[in-house]
């Protein structure tokens, strides 16, 4: 049994052994079969990864080439978008600048409008202060001098009553030299504005024709221009006045004039003397006016003093004392009233060019000339308004003449006379427009340049002093820019004014207006 036993045992183990080794030859095979699966797997993984990796890098080829094409697509689409986007807002943009420019030129121009309008303004205002205090201080000096009119008439009253009331009165009336007493001579200029100026002739010491015709003469010209009832240069001529039986009537002297001047100091009076002696006349003046204060005293000044020869004395004789009459009247009348003179417009009727060129009666205007320089000078102290025009009125009437050295004298004077009373003495302020400006009144200077305009018209341009030229040029360029300036409504800069001269704006308009 035991023997039995042992070989099933032994089968038993031989199978358990073989089931071992197939399990073990099936696990070796199977692990190799899944090694190789494995492998083929990891081969196949590996394959599909390339593969896919492969699809991957071509897809995303694809992708990044269609990517590329939407960019460029895109980037196109926006450039084009970009355009007509830049080129709407440079349309707008350039709309903008143009409203803003046509607000800002709007703005600009409503500023330059306004400040214009203010220019102009302020321009007319200062105009019409110049123009206000130019005819200020011309009332002012008018009033002065009225005032002083007034006080020197209401000393002449006063000296009248006493020239009558003193107790010398008689005895003076004994030895007095005239044929009126002073009361007849004082009545006949009572209440009478402007008082008489009394012309006295002293005894004659010349043939009987020349005492006829010099009488004729001056009352002729008395009659005419100087006529008694005048009102504005009344003469009382008393000629033939003298009582050749009352005095000495051939030994005249200065104690007859004192006599004459106690009693009629209240009358203005003037009294010429004249003595021919040796072929050489003196003809002496004795003058006084109102307000004689008490120590005051007359004018005892010889004016003329000429040679002269049988052939001219009668003629030099009484064109002398006619026009010496005239000048004194003239000074007289302008220095107390400012009524300006006569005798320069009786110049070309009493002084012809024949007349004229006696050295005589050429050294007598030249003295007359000087006198009424010097009467102008003293006038400038208290109305230097008159002073430039009076001297263009003289000049006027000295044009006649052929030497113009005396009318450019009178223009010169003017013109110096004008610039004082702007408180300016420099003649080189003439070429200077810009300073020139400051000291003239477009208003108040019209005539006067007018005038200065005239006259330089009347001797010729060429026949003038520069200096009148040059005046009146600057004064029209003046007139020029400011008609200017009233025309496009605003006040012209001092680069704008070198600009309009430069281009040759003024010059034409000047050039148009000296042609017409």
């Amino acid at each position: 049994m035991a023997l039995d036993i042992e070989p099933t045992i032994m089968v038993a183990n031989v199978v358990t052994n073989l089931s071992k080794f197939a399990t073990t030859c099936v696990t070796k095979y199977a692990d190799v079969k899944i090694s190789e699966k494995q492998q083929e797997t990891k081969l196949k993984i590996a394959h599909a990864n390339i593969e896919a990796q492969a699809e991957l890098e071509k897809n995303l080829q694809n992708h990044e080439q269609e990517l590329e094409m939407s960019r460029q697509q895109f980037q196109e689409r926006m450039a084009h978008l970009g355009f007509r986007q830049q080129i709407t807002l440079e349309q707008a943009r350039q709309e903008f600048e143009f409203k803003l420019q046509s607000l800002d030129h709007q703005h600009q121009k409503t500023i330059e409008n306004f400040k214009a309008e203010v220019d102009v303004a302020i321009n007319q205002k200062n105009l019409d202060f110049q123009q206000w205090k130019f005819e200020q201080e011309i009332e002012l000096q008018q009033q002065l001098a009225a005032d002083n009119r007034e006080t020197q008439l209401r000393i002449a009253e006063e000296q009248r009553k006493t020239a009558m009331d003193s107790i010398e009165y008689g005895k003076i009336l004994q030895k007095w030299p005239l044929r009126l007493v002073p009361r007849q001579i004082i009545d006949t200029h009572k209440n009478k504005d402007p008082i008489p100026l009394c012309v006295l002739i002293s005894p004659l010491k010349v043939d009987d024709n020349t005492q006829k015709a010099l009488g004729q003469n001056l009352k002729k010209l008395v009659k005419d221009y100087y006529n008694i009832t005048d009102k504005k240069r009344p003469i009382h001529l008393l000629y033939d006045a003298w009582d050749k039986e009352a005095f000495d009537y051939g030994n005249f002297d200065d104690i007859t004039v004192d006599m004459l001047f106690d009693r009629l100091k209240s009358e203005p009076m003037l009294v010429l003397d004249s003595e021919v002696i040796d072929n050489n006349l003196t003809l002496k003046a004795f003058y006084w006016g109102l307000k004689q204060e008490e120590g005051s005293h007359y004018l005892d000044e010889e004016i003329l003093s000429l040679p002269i020869n049988g052939e001219t004395l009668s003629q030099v004789f009484l064109t002398s004392h006619c026009l010496v009459t005239a000048w004194m009247a003239d000074i007289h009348y302008l220095i107390y009233y400012n009524v300006p003179p006569k005798l320069p417009a009786l110049l070309p009727e009493l002084l012809s060019n024949d007349k004229f060129n006696l050295l005589p009666l050429s050294k007598i205007v030249t003295e007359i000339v000087a006198g009424y320089n010097n009467t102008f000078k003293a006038l400038e102290v208290e109305q230097p308004h008159l002073v430039p025009k009076l001297a263009l009125d003289l000049g006027f009437n000295l044009a006649c003449l052929e030497d113009k050295k005396f009318v450019n004298e009178q223009i010169n004077n003017s013109i110096t006379a004008f610039l004082r009373s702007r408180q300016c003495s420099d003649f080189k302020l003439i070429g200077n427009d810009e300073q020139l400006q400051n000291i003239l009144v477009y208003g108040g200077d019209n005539d006067y340049f007018e005038k200065l305009k005239q006259l330089i018209s009347v001797i010729g341009t060429e026949n003038v002093i520069p200096e009148a030229n040059n005046l009146l040029r600057a004064w029209s360029k003046v007139v020029i820019l400011h008609q200017l300036e009233q025309t496009i409504g605003k006040k012209l800069s001092k680069l704008d004014k070198i600009e309009y001269d430069s281009v040759g704006y003024v010059q034409n308009e000047y050039d148009e207006i000296t042609e017409l």
